[in-house]
């Protein structure tokens, strides 16, 4: 890790992370030899499906962080990283290997001596290769997005207003293939969005007592093929089926009193 402040108002940092696990000691079954256990590693010609536990992983990242007073009232955070792991068993079905990227930036801003103003940005990105010993192979991607913006403040002695509005989305990408070179289709893309409005007042009553009022509002919209796909319904086995709506939105409003003992 380096950190270095580069001037009076901005500090950094780089670090480097570098690990190796090994997971040779795991025993598996020998079926040609009347099914005795074995050290998986001897037998690098196995075709079953190892667990990601049980590997050998190597794992690189690297991260840079960094703090910025822009001016007297106006700071910056901000945060870059990106990283992979690399999986070694004795077959070719297992997982190979595994990506991420995040991207993050906070703010803070004073209005005045009574009001502030904060908010946030981030981007993430997580990636996962794995494959059957013959049959499918998988790219999976997950992209994460964040926004959110905030405010806080006094309106008169006593008085204290504030409020956040965010937003949130998960996507899921599902990419096939086959090691034999058949053709096959992409599952569906997965998705979950939120935005999520708060808004508070607290009113001090005396020195000892105050009282809040909290109003929340969540709009939410899932779509989510694992529970319904084409209108059917997921099913167990016993013909129990599961359905799920694709657009939740829910109202919370609170009163809260507190009161402290001095």
């Amino acid at each position: 890790e380096f950190r270095r402040s580069m001037s009076e108002t901005l500090n950094a940092a780089v670090t480097y992370r570098h690990a190796e696990r090994d997971g040779y000691h795991w025993y598996s079954i020998d079926p040609a030899n009347g099914f005795p256990f074995v050290r998986y590693d001897s037998l690098p010609l196995l075709t079953g499906i190892y667990p990601a536990t049980m590997l050998n992983r190597t794992r690189d990242s690297v991260k840079l962080t960094g703090d910025w007073a822009a001016t007297s009232a106006l700071s910056l955070n901000f945060s870059l990283e990106g990283g992979k792991d690399n999986y070694d068993g004795p077959g070719d079905g297992r997982l190979h290997d595994t990506g991420f990227q995040l991207y993050n930036v906070d703010a803070a801003l004073a209005l005045s001596e009574k009001w502030k103003m904060t908010g946030y940005a981030s981007w993430g990105k997580q990636t996962l290769n794995m494959q059957q010993a013959v049959g499918y192979a998988a790219d999976l991607e997950q992209v994460n997005t964040a926004l959110g913006v905030g405010f806080a403040g006094t309106l008169m002695a006593g008085v204290e207003v504030g409020g956040d509005l965010s937003y949130v989305e998960d996507k899921n990408s599902y990419n096939l293939g086959m090691t034999t070179g058949a053709a096959v289709a992409n599952l569906p893309d997965t998705s979950y969005r939120a935005t999520l409005l708060k808004l508070f007042g607290k009113v001090a009553i005396d020195k000892k007592s105050d009282l809040r009022f909290d109003l929340i509002q969540q709009w939410a919209k899932y779509n989510d093929w694992t529970w319904e796909s084409d209108g059917v319904p997921f099913a167990y086995s016993d013909n129990t089926t599961v359905t799920m709506q694709p657009t939740q939105n829910v109202t919370y409003f609170g009163v809260r009193y507190s009161y402290r003992f001095r």
